[in-house]
């Protein structure tokens, strides 16, 4: 999410060719150093940490990126008061250019104007601070939807897997496993790396579930086999209760 552009009205560079220079004749104002400190102090913002990451592994993850975007965003309120600043030195500019018939119209004018823009960006900065609040909150929103689709479609398979653990049992075969256990298995597998919380068991996950059918050559291979995957999601089970 980038940082709302910094008006050209309002900076030094854009105060000094715009003023006129004969009212440069009315003595110093104050405005342009004042211009300046703004800039200095809005580009030491660092933007990129008010944009939310594309993906988060969990919700503390983007706590701690929004407690770092609130941190950072708390300079805005130092750039508000320093604009503050700047529209009185300009309203006050404006007043001496009004009061010296040498100075022409469109310097005061200018004046009003670097004025009026330096409050219109002091809002804009803070309805900023808004807009970066939701898109952190919607980012919660979102995590928290998509984790419990995919709490549902993990938790979906233990029921599938232990069906096939009875069946299987029941009929220790490599051919009864390929039919009436694999399938649910490899789902749960392919769920498991979606879930930190799940880390752990990623590997011997991925292990037990890549195991092709037809490397389990007998009775005992496959009674071992269903053993370690029955300990094995127990385990997983376990650890999304806590």
């Amino acid at each position: 999410m980038a940082t709302p552009d910094y008006p050209v009205i309002i900076t030094n560079a854009s105060w000094q060719k715009e003023k006129g220079s004969i009212a440069k004749l009315v003595g110093k104002t104050g405005v342009g150093e004042a211009l300046q400190a703004c800039q200095n102090a809005y580009g030491a913002i660092n933007g990129l940490l008010f944009s939310p990451k594309q993906s988060y592994p969990d919700i503390p993850s983007i706590e701690k990126d929004w407690q770092a975007a609130k941190t950072e965003g708390g300079k805005f309120e130092g750039v508000r008061k320093l604009l503050s600043h700047a529209r009185d030195l300009a309203n006050a500019a404006a007043g001496k250019y009004k009061a010296n018939k040498l100075v022409p119209s469109s310097s005061t004018a200018h004046a009003l104007s670097v004025a009026k823009e330096c409050d219109r960006f002091a809002v804009v900065l803070r309805s900023y601070g808004e807009v970066v609040f939701k898109a952190f909150e919607q980012k919660k929103a979102d995590w928290a939807n998509n984790q419990e689709i995919m709490d549902t479609a993990l938790k979906g398979f233990f029921p599938k897997c232990r069906t096939g653990f009875s069946d299987v049992k029941k009929s220790p075969d490599a051919k009864t496993y390929n039919d009436k256990c694999w399938q649910a298995v490899r789902g749960l597998g392919a769920q498991v790396p979606r879930r930190p919380a799940l880390k752990q068991f990623e590997q011997e996950m991925k292990v037990l579930a890549s195991l092709q059918p037809s490397a389990l050559k007998d009775k005992t291979a496959v009674l071992a086999h269903i053993t370690k995957l029955e300990v094995l999601v127990n385990k997983i089970e376990a650890a999304l209760k806590k």
